[in-house]
């Protein structure tokens, strides 16, 4: 596991199988950042996604050596190999609790996840637990059709205590926060699609991703689902 070389006290952990990393990552990253006041965001790389089991991902070192080249002049971003540290499906449950046991209970993480995924979140293993390990942050675009407030009553349902301010107070002492801005329209699988045909967006990009992709050959000519 990759940490940085001091504890910060305040972590955000964005997840995801980073197939490639991107510009739109990475300003998600310095939202929460700036917003939440962090000292960190770790970018977690998935090892083996419980919801994809048919997902063609591109190998795990691969992944994760381009999340490190894409941050590496960040010196408030980190990455994490938990996931692959750990055998058997990446649930997040079990990588916040690896991160409390590597960490301490002094840290506070504030667990990154967007709207769409989070209207999901019965779905994945003891979901309750997880605003017992973290601050969930749900993170949706201006004006979203979508209703956060009617999302957290979906989810939590009577376990929702209060609401003031964008944050929802769960019982048992979780909570759940909102965090609104307006994501690059960049998409990891468009990004594939156009490497697969020879063609290539700059912008969509850090160039040293785009220099390693070339070097090891990958999305040749490949078809995977969105990421």
């Amino acid at each position: 596991m990759v940490m940085a070389r001091s504890v910060p006290k305040k972590i955000g952990i964005l997840g995801g199988t980073f197939d490639p990393i991107h510009h739109g990552h990475l300003a998600l990253a310095q939202a929460a950042l700036e917003e939440l006041g962090l000292d960190e965001v770790l970018f977690v790389v998935a090892a083996r996604p419980p919801h994809k089991p048919d997902l063609r991902l591109s190998p795990f070192i691969d992944r994760l050596a381009m999340v490190r080249l894409a941050i590496k002049s960040e010196d408030c971003f980190a990455a994490s190999d938990v996931e692959v540290i750990r055998s058997g499906p990446s649930y997040s449950v079990d990588t916040l609790q690896d991160l409390r046991h590597c960490l301490g209970e002094a840290v506070s993480f504030f667990f990154l996840i967007g709207l769409d995924a989070f209207v999901d979140l019965p779905s994945w293993k003891e979901f309750r637990r997880l605003p017992e390990l973290a601050e969930l942050v749900v993170v949706h675009r201006p004006g979203s059709e979508q209703s956060i407030a009617a999302a957290v009553h979906d989810v939590f349902g009577s376990d929702v205590e209060s609401h003031q301010a964008g944050r929802w107070v769960l019982r048992g002492g979780g909570t759940v926060r909102e965090m609104v801005m307006e994501p690059l329209a960049i998409s990891s699988t468009e990004i594939r699609k156009g490497l697969e045909v020879g063609e290539f967006e700059e912008d969509s990009l850090l160039s040293e991703v785009a220099k390693y992709i070339k070097k090891h050959g990958l999305y040749h000519r490949r078809q995977t689902p969105d990421t």
